[in-house]
């Protein structure tokens, strides 16, 4: 019985021109989302989220009040993603719950972590200092942003166990490594019942990136998420267990490499050379692709002379279905 309620933006009409291609968008996402929904990160690293050390200096009418904290938090998870390390983020509260440690891990629900990161931060919650005191003793490796927090549950405490025995490059992990360890470029490995693979994003908006990836394996194969089909990749090897593919992506492009011994790599092909052409400055346009500027407000007319002031197009769209009215009408769109 009509129209009801809509969780989407007013561009997403049947009259825009990219609705035919809409499907292929969304069946692109689709795709990705099932590989990544149906398999599990490779992640041996566990960051202790700081939330709670902000209480330290928060305070609701200072949005500066938590200003350092979150620079250095930041700083930390750019490095670690910029790196590739695969890790998790640790929440105190929900550690005191559903954690603990086995040996040299430290336990997270279903999750076991060989490293922890701690933040540079203020203090800890008293079960997160006893389950890091007990990580440690169990020959857990931890590695510091900066100095050790100073604050067990809000008070002053000796936390001098808190020392570091692993350094950043121990973080890096040997399944997956990038060679550029300072670019927009982000991967997660993962395992799955259909392959291990990996996923690589370029974060940039406009920086075309190109890295390379050391994968512990015999071969790789790409998959185009479009075609639901795997492709030749031109990876080297890399000994006998590891093989070094490229990367190279557009801005905002991603790739998916599944792990496959028996794959070959692709033949390389040698660019053409391309010489530089000039263009003039005086140029007429050929051909435009159309384009839509999103309108919400429109003013009504039945007889085209006298409008309505403006109403947002779903108000009016809302009105007209609820009037059931089928005939002819004006509307009048004004930008600036």
């Amino acid at each position: 019985r009509g129209q009801r309620k809509r969780d989407y933006p007013a561009f997403y009409s049947e009259h825009n021109p990219w609705n035919a291609y809409f499907k292929r968008f969304n069946d692109y996402f689709t795709v990705l989302g099932y590989l990544l929904c149906e398999s599990r990160e490779v992640a041996d690293v566990a960051v202790i989220h700081p939330i709670h050390s902000a209480y330290f200096t928060f305070h609701r009418e200072d949005e500066r009040s938590t200003q350092a904290l979150d620079a250095r938090f930041h700083d930390l998870i750019e490095r670690l993603g910029a790196a590739g390390v695969g890790h998790h983020y640790v929440d105190e509260r929900l550690l005191e719950k559903h954690g603990g440690v086995a040996g040299d891990r430290l336990c997270m629900g279903q999750c076991q972590y060989h490293y922890v990161v701690l933040p540079e931060m203020e203090g800890l919650d008293r079960s997160t200092a006893r389950l890091l005191r007990e990580f440690l003793q169990g020959g857990g490796r931890l590695y510091m942003q900066g100095k050790p927090p100073e604050y067990v549950d809000g008070e002053r405490a000796d936390l001098s166990f808190l020392q570091a025995n692993a350094t950043f490059e121990d973080l890096l992990s040997a399944d997956a490594r990038l060679a550029d360890q300072d670019s927009p470029i982000r991967l997660t490995l993962r395992r799955s019942e259909f392959g291990d693979f990996l996923y690589a994003v370029n974060l940039s908006g406009d920086q075309r990136c190109a890295n390379e990836c050391r994968l512990r394996a015999r071969g790789c194969r790409g998959f185009d998420l479009q075609a639901h089909a795997f492709y030749a990749l031109p990876f080297a090897k890399d000994g006998p267990d590891f093989v070094r593919v490229p990367i190279d992506l557009r801005p905002g492009q991603s790739v998916v490499i599944f792990l496959d011994d028996a794959a070959q790599p692709a033949a390389t092909v040698p660019a053409p050379a391309r010489a530089a052409i000039r263009l003039p400055l005086a140029a007429e346009i050929a051909q435009m692709d159309e384009n839509t500027l999103t309108l919400d407000y429109a003013s009504l007319s039945y007889d085209g002379v006298r409008y309505e002031a403006p109403q947002h197009v779903m108000a009016l769209s809302d009105r007209l279905l609820r009037a059931r009215r089928n005939g002819r009408i004006y509307l009048k769109y004004t930008f600036a």
